[in-house]
């Protein structure tokens, strides 16, 4: 194929299209063909096709490495994803990750989201089971009420931390696109990063208390990993929204 091959004419006419230094340099060894000097001819084109070759590859590589980074995001993604709808539905008996890839938060962003569509959703289904119960004096009525009670009580939590995480994570995203012009942040999400920045800390401290005598390796892994939550849920706490930045006095937005 043409596309493939970096001399044909196909590739050459856009490298031409696109490098005015190619484009001068291909039209100089035409002149010198047509005027019989062959020798500056034959050193010009091989000029030409070193151009056509190095360009070539150059936007093989390119596009090797943005194949390489949709992969990296998509699996980032979908690792948030994952990790906020494991930690939501446990009730946060599956730890949450912290990174700082774009990807992977964005990835929660929509996981918290999902979670408070699938916490709905079981409070729908747990209703259900129980209203056909009510009344019902049979040996599978009371389990399938129970059931039915636990199954809506649970998604209720799940949708309720879940909206919390999310208004959180909504919070910290305010923080770091709107700049210097925009409001304070939620007091609602602060407050709910304070408690999780108090109950990170306290699990940190209560580790390190009770994993003295333990493998090194494991030990500084679960530090770093229990260090990484306080840093980030104290961040959130921190984040103080505008506090000096609409506009100045007798100046105008800049």
């Amino acid at each position: 194929m043409q596309y493939n091959d970096p001399h044909s004419s196909y590739n050459q006419g856009r490298l031409a299209a696109n490098n005015p230094e190619y484009a001068a340099l291909r039209e100089e060894a035409k002149l010198a063909a047509e005027s019989g000097n062959q020798a500056q001819a034959t050193t010009l084109k091989t000029k030409l096709h070193e151009m056509e070759a190095t360009t070539f590859e150059a936007r093989k590589e390119a596009q090797r490495q943005q194949i390489i980074n949709l992969g990296k995001n998509a699996f980032y993604f979908g690792s948030g994803l994952g990790n906020a709808l494991s930690n939501n539905l446990s009730l946060g008996a599956m730890p949450r990750d912290y990174l700082s890839q774009p990807a992977f938060l964005y990835g929660q962003r929509f996981g918290d989201g999902l979670s408070i569509m699938v916490g709905d959703g079981m409070m729908g289904a747990g209703t259900l089971i129980m209203v056909p119960t009510v009344g019902i004096a049979s040996p599978i009525a009371v389990p399938l009420s129970a059931g039915g009670a636990a199954l809506a009580g649970h998604g209720g939590v799940v949708m309720g931390k879940a909206l919390l995480e999310f208004r959180a994570v909504d919070g910290e995203y305010q923080g770091k696109e709107s700049g210097r012009n925009e409001k304070h942040a939620n007091p609602e999400a602060k407050s709910t990063a304070q408690q999780n920045y108090e109950k990170a800390e306290a699990a940190l401290a209560k580790y390190k208390a009770e994993s003295t005598g333990k493998s090194d390796k494991g030990r500084r892994k679960e530090i770093k990993r229990l260090e990484g939550q306080v840093q980030h849920w104290k961040k959130q706490a921190d984040f103080p929204g505008d506090t000096h930045g609409r506009r100045g006095k007798g100046k105008g937005r800049r």
